[in-house]
């Protein structure tokens, strides 16, 4: 989808239907009923009107719009990152744009930002006969785009009416959390996936099953270092496997003796999560990895001094590609041990038994270690590599 989704078109659509409504009829109409008609034809937003000035509303919001198009519109932060990330580890996958907008008005909203180029395929209003929420203009994409099975089609969208031409077309359906669309109804009519960041596009690429899951949950926590949370907005954890399904375990200078962990780290500010990824792998393990699945996100929450910091850790599963080079390595990292994710379990029994000051720390890692030990291991069980 295009309005909302890859641009912040929302507010300047308001805009433009409050100018030509108050030029033709001298008044304005609430805003709940005008962000309930985005999605669909424009036209279906001036029914109420009187049928005699329904055309010049219709052409005055078009020209207003025109005409304050370049300084109206956003493109939402991730986005172009999510379609460099597509084509550098999906480069078989295809990707459109689907809106109900007019091809010149759609056309000229994604040459503003240099989006033509990473969407040569565009569908527009002109191109089927009925609209959001019917299925018909996702059918005709597809039929299109030669692609017979709606189930391996993926439409990201903000509204109830892509939802339903979504699910009416037999396609997954992701909504995403920037929507400025009434929030409560899209969740209670249960997306496949909900969406908190462009980055996290990409990752619904990878096989797996990107769910949420509980996370470390732990108030007035002690860590035996100085950590800021409130810098942290999210994080990587990494179960990366080599070519015999052997998972990576790290132990780093300064923990208590025999503790290992998985690899993780934090997501950097325009970072995406893929990109954080091969950056860990690099530095925690001196291994270039290839990304393989995408268990989905555990949140964590931190309460300390009365502040609560709630973040993601996006679960990923890569494959080393090659041998691990040590002079990639960060000198942090004094040990790597490659295990069986089926024989690992003790690994989680030595985090979760530390004594202070590290036991809350051990607590933290021992959520982040079993959720990548559950993960390599419904692989290995998926690929046949299980005991």
């Amino acid at each position: 989808d295009l309005d909302g989704t890859l641009l912040d078109t929302i507010p300047f659509i308001l805009e433009s239907h409050r100018a030509s409504l108050m030029a033709v009829l001298g008044e304005t109409w609430d805003d709940g009923y005008l962000l309930g008609t985005i999605g669909r034809p424009l036209e279906d937003a001036f029914l109420p009107a009187p049928e005699d000035k329904r055309r010049e509303l219709l052409d005055t919001y078009l020209r207003y719009n025109a005409d304050h198009l370049a300084g109206g519109i956003g493109i939402f932060l991730g986005v172009l990152p999510m379609l460099r990330d597509i084509a550098t580890h999906f480069p078989t996958v295809r990707t459109a744009v689907l809106t109900s907008k007019r091809r010149a008005s759609a056309r000229s909203s994604l040459a503003l930002f240099g989006l033509d180029d990473w969407f040569p395929l565009v569908f527009t209003k002109e191109d089927s006969l009925r609209h959001k929420p019917d299925p018909e203009p996702l059918r005709v994409a597809m039929d299109r785009m030669g692609l017979p099975d709606p189930a391996r089609v993926l439409y990201v969208g903000d509204s109830l009416h892509d939802l339903e031409c979504a699910r009416a077309a037999g396609c997954r359906i992701a909504i995403v959390e920037w929507t400025r669309m009434p929030g409560e109804p899209l969740w209670q009519a249960a997306p496949d996936f909900r969406i908190r960041h462009p980055g996290e596009i990409p990752l619904l690429l990878l096989r797996g099953d990107p769910r949420d899951r509980a996370g470390f949950e732990k108030p007035d926590a002690v860590f035996p270092w100085t950590v800021s949370f409130s810098r942290r907005t999210a994080e990587a954890v990494l179960a990366v496997l080599d070519d015999g399904g052997r998972i990576a375990l790290v132990r780093s200078n300064g923990y208590p003796g025999g503790v290992f962990r998985v690899p993780t780290g934090g997501i950097a500010p325009g970072e995406s999560p893929l990109d954080a990824l091969a950056r860990e792998a690099e530095e925690e393990l001196g291994v270039r990895a290839r990304p393989l699945a995408y268990g989905g996100r555990l949140w964590h929450r931190y309460v300390t001094g009365g502040l609560e910091y709630r973040y993601p850790a996006y679960l990923m599963a890569a494959v080393a590609d090659g041998p691990a080079d040590p002079d990639r390595r960060d000198d942090e990292v004094s040990e790597i041990q490659w295990v069986s994710p089926f024989e690992a379990e003790a690994i989680i029994g030595s985090l979760e038994g530390l004594d202070p000051p590290w036991r809350d720390w051990g607590a933290f890692r021992a959520v982040t270690t079993r959720a990548a030990l559950d993960l390599a291991r419904s692989i290995q069980t998926e690929t046949g590599r299980g005991r």
